[in-house]
C-alpha cells in the first residue's frame, strides 16, 4: 500500500466538488452499505462513483464519495454507521489530510483492490 503522504506531487487534473443537484441525485442511488459496487454518477453518467467510509468517533462518521471518471469529488459527516453495520477498514490507520490528495489515495486503493469496504448488517446472518 502507498504512503499517500508521498509522491502524489503531479497532477494531470484537477479535483472539484459536485452540485448539490448531483449529490442529491447521488444520494437517491445509494440504496445501502451492503452494496459495495460502483454507483452511476449524477455528473458524467458512468459507473464510476466510489466510497470510503471512516468512522472518527463513536458520535460521528465521514462518508467521501468519488467519481474516478469525471473527478468530482464530496464527503460530509454524519452518524455512526458502527451502530448498524460490522465493516472493515483497511486504512483505518492512515492519517485523513483531506484535499485532492486523499483522493488520489483513495482511488488508487480501488484500483489495487485494497477498497471496497465490506459492510454487513448487524444481526444478519451470513
Amino acid at each position: 500500500m502507498k504512503d499517500w503522504t508521498k509522491g502524489w506531487t503531479r497532477y494531470t487534473e484537477s479535483w472539484t466538488e459536485f452540485t448539490m443537484d448531483e449529490i442529491n441525485a447521488m444520494a437517491s442511488e445509494v440504496k445501502s452499505l451492503e452494496n459495495s459496487s460502483e454507483m452511476k454518477c449524477s455528473s458524467c453518467g458512468k459507473i464510476s462513483i466510489r466510497h470510503y467510509y471512516r468512522e472518527i468517533s463513536t458520535s460521528a462518521g465521514v462518508s467521501w464519495y468519488w467519481c474516478y471518471n469525471c473527478r468530482k469529488c464530496t464527503h460530509f459527516r454524519g452518524a455512526p454507521r458502527s451502530k448498524e453495520y460490522v465493516f472493515n477498514d483497511p486504512i483505518s490507520s492512515v492519517p485523513e489530510k483531506g484535499g485532492i490528495k486523499w483522493y488520489e489515495y483513495l482511488n488508487s486503493l480501488w484500483d489495487e483492490g485494497i477498497l471496497p469496504q465490506i459492510f454487513k448488517k448487524k444481526g444478519k446472518s451470513k
